[in-house]
């Protein structure tokens, strides 16, 4: 399999050659490949590529928007301590949540979040429940990660929380 630089190499001459519609057809063949992962370390050559198939997709992307660290304050060793994340499409398309993955077990998604609709049109905010259990005293670092199919495709929360 070729890299993605490859391709991203290819449909940027091509465009910058003027011949667009092989730009288009190098940068389907580029996107064709994208994968959560991929799009996280390579956003910015996927973001290139869907700008050639559609010169109006900067505009219309969607962007989720959620804090980057959250401090939890009077947590106890194996008590629940519930807690909000606040995520916000800041773009102009609708903006679909693919997954939420936490670091440890001791941080849920509360199940009313997983019967609920995981699209969020744009300037909509949608609240997160959490649970949060220490298993641990201390200071305790965890993360969540938000998958979605907006321009930042992998937003990561750093939970910090002193345990007594």
């Amino acid at each position: 399999m070729r890299s993605l630089h490859f391709w991203n190499i290819k449909c940027l001459n091509e465009e910058k050659q003027g011949r667009h519609e092989k730009a288009v057809y190098w940068a389907k063949q580029m996107v064709a490949l994208e994968k959560p992962y991929y799009n996280f370390v390579y956003n910015t050559l996927y973001n290139e590529a869907k700008a050639i198939i559609n010169p109006n997709y900067a505009a219309e992307a969607s962007v989720l928007s959620v804090v980057e660290e959250l401090k939890l304050e009077g947590c106890e060793l194996n008590k629940s301590t519930p807690f909000t994340l606040t995520l916000k499409n800041t773009g102009k398309s609708p903006l679909s949540i693919r997954n939420v993955t936490t670091s440890c077990t001791c941080v849920k998604l509360s199940s009313e979040m997983q019967k609920r609709q995981k699209t969020l049109q744009p300037d909509v905010s949608m609240n997160v429940d959490f649970v949060f259990t220490p298993d641990v005293r201390g200071d305790v670092f965890r993360e969540i990660t938000f998958f979605s199919d907006a321009v930042n495709s992998m937003q990561t929360v750093r939970i910090w929380a002193v345990v007594e």
